[in-house]
């Protein structure tokens, strides 16, 4: 963990208990102050951080029960509604078939002008790549293809680059789809990030009106996520090359993005990293290599038991590898 980001947390921990804590912060004090904090106002997702904040804390502060309780018992009060729309974390490759499907039909059938034909063909473009890429969409704007790699911008970048990253991503296709892609992306450059997320959200639940949350642009990045989870379970890919995969600076940052349990497409065999992923800090690791082996059994709320069976067993796969002919074509 950066230090900036260290005192930040640490910031907020303190301001929550000069406001509403009384004493010595208890696992039950702290779970009263979070909902105190929900009542006046604060988003779910501040909320959720600050929780994470509190546990860490008092694991940090030598009482792991009391962080352990405090995870249990706090949680969102239920007669508050959280304002910010879900959207779904997964979606298949049948669904991005439908997809594709869809936006091609709708660029063939009709009288259009050429604006909306171009807005059709970078939609298309789009959903191909971020399906392969899992990039975020703004960062559709500045990519660009050398030969088959694909060279990103990151879309995150902070001034002294402690956050997001540019990255290189080979892509294993014909010289034709490469060539459609790229003129994909100038059509994306030219009608904009607001516009082409827009064309996508119509698209989606046109494609899927019965479903209370259809796919939108963070599926696909979400996705990725668990496919790339997936793949470290199996050892096809380290930590921080899909840490570097998906644009971050530090491995930690992979825990935002999907469940392995929903990866089993694995990586796709369509695309690999080639790149030097050294720079990418793991602070997980670091900290593993600084605990002694009773910390590791004692005081480790993260060994669920899925992992631990894993563990044990590690030549038995827990998902299946993707198959090359399952992903959708570059029909364009």
């Amino acid at each position: 963990m950066l230090d900036k980001t260290r005192t930040r947390q640490e910031g907020a921990y303190k301001a929550l208990i000069e406001e509403y804590v009384d004493g010595a912060p208890t696992a039950r004090k702290l779970a009263r102050a979070l909902k105190a904090k929900a009542e006046a106002g604060c988003k779910k997702s501040t909320w959720n951080t600050l929780k994470s904040i509190c546990v860490r804390m008092q694991r940090e502060a030598g009482y792991p029960a009391e962080a352990d309780k405090l995870k249990q018992i706090a949680s969102w009060p239920n007669d508050i509604q959280n304002t910010k729309r879900p959207f779904a974390k997964k979606i298949s490759q049948s669904d991005v078939r439908k997809l594709l499907k869809a936006a091609s039909e709708k660029l063939s059938t009709g009288t259009k002008g050429q604006k909306a034909v171009k807005g059709d063909k970078a939609l298309i473009t789009a959903i191909h790549l971020l399906n392969l890429t899992g990039m975020r969409i703004d960062e559709l704007q500045n990519c660009r293809f050398d030969g088959n790699v694909l060279k990103v911008v990151g879309g995150k970048k902070s001034e002294k680059l402690q956050r997001g990253a540019d990255r290189d991503l080979r892509l294993n296709i014909s010289e034709g789809d490469i060539r459609a892609l790229s003129e994909g992306l100038e059509l994306i450059r030219e009608i904009g990030t607001p516009a082409l997320k827009q064309r996508f959200n119509r698209l989606s639940e046109a494609t899927f009106p019965k479903r209370n949350c259809p796919p939108c642009t963070k599926t696909f990045r979400h996705q990725k996520g668990s496919d790339l989870k997936a793949a470290i379970k199996r050892g096809d890919i380290s930590k921080a090359k899909a840490a570097y995969f998906l644009g971050h600076q530090s491995a930690d940052s992979m825990n935002k993005y999907g469940d392995s349990r929903s990866g089993g497409g694995g990586l796709d065999p369509r695309i690999s990293v080639d790149s030097d992923a050294s720079n990418v800090r793991d602070p997980s690791a670091e900290m593993e290599s600084e605990m002694t082996p009773s910390d590791r059994m004692s005081d480790n709320p993260w060994a669920t038991t899925r992992q631990r069976v894993a563990d044990s067993n590690p030549t038995q796969p827990l998902t299946k590898q993707r198959a090359a002919d399952s992903s959708p074509s570059f029909d364009m």
